[in-house]
């Protein structure tokens, strides 16, 4: 099972392992590179400073990244033919699945409480001429202990 590395919703990268965990199928993530021979299949997955080669035994589940394909360009007849092609959309009402494993409450990831932090500055409007300004602002600075 092939699946994007990350979503574009909340992009926490956790599909693809979460599928591979609860399908009980080894799994890799941020894979640039794939190769099948129909029973095995070697990756090349993007690590921090490098990368690691993987032979994985099928079925298997891989979060690719966008450097796993180079897309071909399409012409103008392979654009107009994809558009006599059917678009089928699929919603959770189609496939009528257990409501504690949809949305929200399903998620195994729960975002954390949001906070604002303080933003109220002091401020203060310095005249004068532009070297008055400029020596005011420098006193400023040293009082603040900034040398």
């Amino acid at each position: 099972m092939v699946t994007g590395n990350e979503s574009d919703d909340g992009s926490t990268a956790q599909v693809s392992a979460q599928l591979g965990e609860w399908l009980g199928m080894p799994h890799v993530m941020n894979v640039t590179r794939l190769e099948s021979d129909g029973s095995n299949i070697a990756v090349t997955a993007k690590q921090d400073g490098g990368s690691i080669d993987y032979e994985i035994g099928l079925p298997a589940v891989i979060g690719v990244t966008r450097k796993v394909n180079k897309p071909r360009l399409v012409n103008i007849m392979g654009i107009l033919k994809a558009k006599q092609k059917p678009f089928n959309v699929f919603t959770a009402n189609d496939i009528e699945p257990d409501p504690n494993f949809v949305g929200l409450k399903g998620s195994p990831t729960q975002p954390g409480g949001i906070a604002s932090p303080e933003m109220g500055r002091k401020s203060e409007l310095i005249e004068g001429t532009p070297e008055e300004i400029a020596k005011r602002i420098v006193d400023e600075l040293y009082k603040a202990g900034i040398k």
